[in-house]
């Protein structure tokens, strides 16, 4: 009888600790597509590239070139839309590679307050998860 005890208790320990790391891989890749998001809506590549792969980082570097050599007002007048847009985070969804989680998120301006949905591709590099693609509409 307690061994049969002993059987339940550490299956159902088991399935808490798988259902936890679950959680805790989905928290941590929204909290980071939040920043990145943040980060890249508001013209900061430096501080998007941080959560990116290598050569997505490098990607970022170059927008960051374009968006440099653009006129200041023009500048400006992004900076002002880019602080408009909202975003949310809609679903985690781990892929069946087990090192790929794929972010659908929303989109939300002033003028399209219906929002546009948007992907994000996560991998797993050097035990963190990094942005390795940008997606598109959804």
């Amino acid at each position: 009888m307690s061994r049969k005890i002993l059987i339940i208790g550490l299956a159902l320990i088991m399935t808490a600790a798988a259902t936890t790391g679950c959680r805790d891989h989905e928290q941590d890749v929204t909290i980071k597509t939040t920043e990145f998001l943040k980060a890249y809506f508001n013209a900061d590549y430096d501080s998007a590239g941080q959560f990116c792969t290598d050569s997505l980082r490098m990607e970022l570097a170059g927008m960051l070139e374009s968006f440099d050599s653009l006129d200041p007002s023009i500048k400006e007048m992004v900076k002002k839309q880019a602080q408009a847009v909202t975003t949310e985070v809609i679903s985690v969804v781990k892929s069946e590679q087990k090192d790929t989680i794929l972010v659908k998120y929303k989109v939300v301006l002033p003028s399209f307050p219906s929002g546009v949905d948007n992907t994000l591709s996560f991998v797993k590099q050097d035990k963190e998860w990094k942005v390795a693609e940008l997606g598109n509409k959804i």
